[in-house]
């Protein structure tokens, strides 16, 4: 396996998702993380070990001649305490400092094994003549897939013929983020994004699956590209297509600017772009979508923009501050008309905001302490959303929902 490079070591906090361990040490304490590989952005797992946070290991380090050499793998002996098994490192890596040379006062054991939720793991780190310390750790908060799952009410929404009606609806995203181990080059993945309502003729159902290749193209910066093969419809299936989608996806230059860091508003992550070119073959058609894209076979550039992790009020509100988020989408068929313009392409847009309430501050109630007692747990979502459904034939609506967000 290629293991990431000298910066991606040194930002490997901007590009992990930390799953929380609970340590139990002598004197070390080792902490279990989830990490994507530049630039095949895989996930592995990574143990981290702070050798300078305690007195003896810092002096392997800096004090004994010659030094404890951190970056070697006969060191180091992990295992799995529930089944004795040990676990395979990889290799070792120590990030870079000012002077540009390795500093091992943190140092990556990289696995070449999965470490499941719940695991017991002990860490032996034989130092030198003899001396030797023990980590333990317990890993919590890993899983093999993403799940999200909102059930929520939607007032007077707009059904496919023409009506509106007070419609429930349950919006569910599932994803295996590295779903062919086998393959080290680049990630694999495979996702499904539904929104099933309690009437099918609602105009804003949708399901969606999609497999996909995905492997950046820079050491410096995030800009992945990716190929993915989609199938998409609405509820119903009176609408059905497959897709062929190549495009990339990038960040934007983000230092915490002061216009979107402050006791206000604080988004301390840039939006993502994405830029899509995408084959679409349209397998079943209802009336409407006839009407809307009458090719059967299409080409569409779809540029998006999704922007998470805003924080509102956070100088008042604290750990209790709500939080933002935003998407906007948007289609250009070259070969589609619009209606109103014979000779002029045809344009389609789509855009949504969220408001996320942490049930936190409820906790004392039953209900609430039992929702958001699973590792990421739950929040109440307040969504308005416009434009058009792709996955149903672009049909047009608003609507306003709100519903409890489990996430996992």
């Amino acid at each position: 396996m290629k293991i990431a490079t000298m910066v991606f070591l040194a930002a490997l906090a901007s590009f992990s998702s930390v799953a929380a361990a609970q340590q139990q040490y002598q004197d070390l304490s080792p902490t279990l993380k989830t990490v994507k590989l530049f630039p095949s952005l895989i996930p592995v797992q990574v143990v981290q070990i702070n050798f300078a946070q305690y007195e003896r290991t810092n002096a392997w380090l800096n004090t004994y001649h010659p030094p404890f050499v951190a970056t070697d793998k006969s060191h180091y002996q992990l295992t799995d305490e529930t089944t004795s098994k040990p676990l395979r490192i990889d290799s070792i890596k120590c990030p870079t400092d000012f002077t540009g040379h390795p500093n091992c006062d943190v140092t990556y054991l990289f696995l070449d094994a999965v470490v499941q939720d719940g695991d017991d793991l002990k860490l032996i780190v034989n130092g030198p003549n003899g001396e030797s310390e023990i980590g333990k750790l317990k890993s919590s908060g890993l899983q093999a897939f993403n799940l999200s799952i909102t059930p929520q009410a939607v007032p007077s929404e707009k059904l496919t013929t023409g009506k509106t009606s007070d419609v429930g609806q349950v919006s569910a995203s599932i994803t295996d983020p590295y779903l062919f181990r086998s393959v080290h080059f680049a990630r694999t993945y495979l996702s499904s994004t539904d929104l099933i309502s309690t009437n099918e003729r609602d105009s804003k159902s949708a399901i969606a699956a999609t497999l996909g290749l995905e492997r950046n193209t820079s050491a410096s910066w995030y800009i992945p590209v990716h190929f993915e093969s989609s199938m998409q419809g609405n509820q119903a299936t009176t609408n059905l297509s497959f897709l062929f989608v190549g495009g990339f996806q990038t960040i934007f230059p983000w230092k915490n600017p002061t216009l979107f860091y402050n006791p206000v508003i604080q988004a301390s992550i840039s939006p993502v772009f994405v830029f899509n070119v995408q084959y679409e073959r349209r397998v079943r058609q209802d009336s409407t979508s006839k009407t809307n894209v009458p090719n059967v076979n299409d080409m569409e550039v779809a540029p998006s923009l999704s922007w998470t992790n805003i924080t509102l009020l956070p100088g008042l509100l604290k750990r209790f501050a709500p939080g933002i988020e935003l998407d906007l989408q948007g289609w250009y068929l070259p070969f589609e008309r619009n209606g109103k313009n014979s000779n002029a392409s045809l344009f389609q847009g789509y855009g949504d905001v969220s408001l996320l309430i942490p049930l936190n501050p409820f906790q004392r109630f039953p209900i609430v302490s039992f929702l958001t007692s699973n590792p990421s747990g739950a929040r109440v979502r307040i969504k308005y959303s416009d434009g058009a459904n792709a996955a149903n034939g672009f049909k047009h609506s608003h609507q306003v929902t709100y519903g409890i967000e489990i996430v996992k």
